[in-house]
């Protein structure tokens, strides 16, 4: 399951382990002086998205509101299926932690420092609800930053998707 981007992850995880990681885990802290600039390149952009959409709901847990703000850009954005939105600053006044959720990675696009990334999520303890994402980071400050988060209607359809 793991090469297909799929996981299912408890309410605190430490992180891929080395051997997993990609461009996700490399950059210095935003803002910090020596720092690399964008990749030209992702060597699997998938197992990226993954990754990056990992540390956001990782950092959505209490706690860790701190690595959340750094992690969300100052033009972060989230757009809800009710069509609500809501900035950064409103974002972080309150939201929501998962406390065992699941990912599909579908599909990974990158270009110039820009990923998007089509996914599917789920919470393990929410049988057969299934809620199909658009993620956006970019690499910003010298790392990579969350700029957008669009959840659209759940789906009860999926399950036959997923592997087992």
């Amino acid at each position: 399951a793991e090469a297909l981007g799929v996981a299912v992850v408890p309410a605190v995880s430490a992180g891929a382990p080395a051997s997993h990681r990609s461009a996700a885990s490399h950059g210095a802290v935003a803002g910090s002086k020596g720092c690399t600039p964008a990749p030209k390149s992702l060597p699997n952009v998938n197992l990226t998205g993954f990754q990056l959409i990992q540390r956001f709901f990782n950092n959505l847990n209490p706690g860790n509101t701190a690595k959340l703000t750094a992690f969300l850009s100052d033009s972060f954005i989230i757009k809800r299926s009710n069509m609500s939105s809501q900035n950064k600053a409103a974002y972080l006044k309150s939201y929501p932690a998962y406390p065992n959720w699941g990912i599909l990675v579908n599909e990974a696009v990158y270009a110039n420092g820009q990923l998007s990334v089509n996914a599917t999520n789920w919470q393990t303890t929410v049988p057969n609800v299934y809620t199909p994402s658009l993620y956006t980071f970019a690499w910003i400050k010298c790392g990579w930053q969350m700029t957008s988060f669009a959840k659209f209607a759940n789906a009860s359809t999926l399950q036959a998707t997923l592997p087992s």
